[in-house]
């Protein structure tokens, strides 16, 4: 082999491991914070209060039941709960935190929120004239559901960009 062969050889194995380490880096980084994320969740109490007010309007089915022709009902711990797993939501689009660790943990909460709560969105929607009123969120539980699955192409990106795919965006 040349010398001049093997000096390209090597420059280029050098960055193709350049770039592998620092996508692990990247990776690695990614789970940390989203390991913070869900224990810093496990232990605010306002969350948990939050979370029992929540479980109780959907015991009570208590946003089933939303008369369109007035104004949706005021739920603050709703209204916070949703905007935290919006933020999430928006999170897990923009590569920030792990989306398969983040479902693990939170697939059928995050689910059973959005299917519970729709008409309460919906409502919401109307009542403020934002279509995009927890729209992350919304695409979030659809993909999670099963309901939006990405091309072949979109996984590619997916896989290059170590983000999911967002249809809304």
């Amino acid at each position: 082999m040349e010398p001049g062969n093997a000096i390209f050889i090597g420059a280029v194995l050098a960055t193709l491991g350049w770039i592998y380490n620092g996508r692990l880096q990247v990776q690695s980084a990614r789970r940390k914070h989203t390991y913070e994320l869900i224990l810093e969740q496990h232990r605010d109490e306002t969350y948990a209060a939050r979370l029992a007010a929540v479980r109780q309007l959907i015991s009570n089915r208590t946003l089933q039941n939303i008369p369109s022709d007035q104004p949706p009902p005021d739920h603050p711990e709703l209204d916070a709960l949703l905007n935290y797993y919006e933020f999430l939501a928006a999170a897990i689009w923009c590569g920030d935190v792990d989306e398969r660790l983040m479902r693990r943990c939170h697939k059928s909460r995050i689910v059973t929120l959005y299917e519970e709560s729709l008409p309460y969105i919906l409502a919401n929607r109307d009542d403020d004239a934002q279509e995009t009123m927890w729209q992350n969120l919304e695409t979030l539980a659809q993909r999670w559901r099963g309901d939006v699955k990405p091309l072949p192409f979109q996984r590619l990106i997916e896989r290059i960009a170590m983000r999911p795919f967002n249809p809304g965006s």
